[in-house]
């Protein structure tokens, strides 16, 4: 089995059915991150709107403030007053709430009151707060599943899913009440509405596994909302491993606000459901935190790294460069600034391919990593695009790069560099501002 979908772009599909080729039934495995990459948009973000619309939260009033406080660095005790206050009129006048979904009749009822609004509204918008500004964001939000089992996260996150993917991609927001008295008056909440796995990345797993290829996903989103997300688009059967975020759980088996950072797990699908493998580190916060999954999980399951990479931002830009083993990334295309990973991957596929005339074989010659770009339309119900460049939402036209982002390739065709020495430059953070490595282990530095 080879891509053949319509959408992929020509050079993606040519290095991916390529590399099948190569690397058939050899024991190889590539590492996927999830969300903007194996999904248009993200699972987690789009899952909070669903959580709060259905007020699936299983914590009393005093709780909710401590864990909002959580592990953040700034204060947010405006925020956090304001939030508190308006739940605890929802949890007297509806609740308690036991972590289960409302119906949707009774979500539609509490959804007319101004308290739901005030609460919901600050709620998204500080999550918007903290995730611009907070290093632990990623853990943060999974907090808000304190006192919920797993199950209960692991149907709210599938009903998400499910709900999402039949949805138009839609910019929504949506103001605070202003009738009631508060700290910080009217706030604004923004966001997007849609998330979808295309068939043309549903043919991607398909044909990895046909190929003998095997296919890990390693997100920073947490376990059980990824499960539901494989298990909704049917990629259950086409995965190899999880690894992704895990709290820990008490003894009556409820989420406590607490990152499990001595244990970590992974998990792999088996006929019905899922097995969890303890694992020594629970690494992903840490911004090579996916270098040190892949090293726990994968590469001890395997005895090597991965063959291949599917990347999106800064998040994934470690574990698709650091590996000695990685002959092809793809990088899904988000037309991002300077200031995020994937936007040196953008410019580096272009680089490789107009510059440097590689193609996986002679990319292999030299010993280089191929990076290819894949672009998307975010419009209707998403899907990529057969070129390079992505249509945003509500846009004119597609667009390779970012402005920013078409500044910087311009500045390396000029410079006339290898791959190793582009991402020395434009890596790590400078007093310019320029890059977005604060630590790097180094191109190509983890041997098998």
């Amino acid at each position: 089995m080879h891509l053949e979908h319509p959408c992929w772009a020509p050079e993606v599909r040519d290095a991916v059915n390529d590399l099948l080729d190569r690397f058939r039934d050899s024991g190889q495995y590539a590492v996927t991150d999830f969300d903007n990459t194996t999904s248009v948009f993200d699972i987690e973000h789009q899952l909070i709107i669903w959580q709060l619309r259905h007020m699936a939260f299983a914590m009393e009033p005093d709780r909710l403030a401590e864990v909002l406080a959580k592990d953040l660095v700034c204060s947010y005790s405006d925020w956090i007053g304001d939030i508190v206050t308006a739940y605890r009129h929802l949890w007297d006048t509806y609740g308690p709430f036991n972590g289960d979904m409302l119906s949707e009749e009774e979500s539609e009822r509490i959804m007319q009151d101004v308290w739901w609004r005030e609460f919901s509204v600050k709620m998204r918008a500080m999550f918007s707060l903290v995730n611009s500004t907070e290093r632990m964001s990623s853990v943060w939000i999974l907090y808000w599943f304190t006192g919920m089992t797993e199950r209960q996260v692991y149907d709210l996150a599938l009903s998400s899913h499910l709900h999402y993917s039949r949805v138009p991609t839609v910019s929504r927001s949506e103001d605070s009440p202003a009738e009631i008295p508060s700290a910080l008056g009217v706030v604004t909440a923004r966001w997007t509405d849609g998330i979808r796995v295309t068939d043309s990345v549903v043919e991607l797993w398909a044909a990895l596994k046909d190929n003998g290829i095997g296919l890990w996903v390693c997100s920073a989103s947490g376990s059980m909302q990824v499960k539901a997300a494989i298990d909704a688009f049917g990629l259950h059967d086409l995965c190899t491993g999880l690894y992704a975020m895990n709290l820990l759980v008490d003894e009556q088996g409820r989420y406590v606000p607490e990152y499990d950072r001595a244990n970590g797990a992974f998990h792999r699908p088996v006929e019905g459901g899922w097995e969890t493998y303890p694992q020594t580190s629970g690494a992903i916060p840490r911004q090579d935190g996916k270098v040190q999954a892949i090293l726990d999980g994968p590469f001890k399951v395997h005895g090597h790294g991965p063959v291949a990479g599917f990347m999106d931002s800064t998040g994934d830009f470690d574990f698709c460069t650091v590996f000695d083993s990685m002959r092809l990334v793809v990088c899904y295309n988000r037309l991002l600034a300077p200031s995020d990973g994937g936007a040196l991957i953008s410019c580096l596929a272009l680089y490789e391919r107009d510059i440097l005339g590689y193609g996986l074989a002679s990319a292999m010659e030299k010993g280089d990593t191929l990076c290819v770009l894949q672009g998307r339309d975010e419009n209707g119900l998403r899907s990529l695009l057969p070129q390079n460049g992505t249509l945003l939402l509500g846009a004119d036209g597609s667009r390779v790069f970012h402005e920013e982002t078409q500044d910087m390739m311009a500045e390396m065709k000029e410079l006339d560099s290898s791959v190793r020495e582009l991402i020395d430059r434009y890596g790590p953070v400078d007093g310019n501002g320029r890059g977005f490595l604060k630590e790097y282990r180094g191109y190509h530095s983890i041997m098998d």
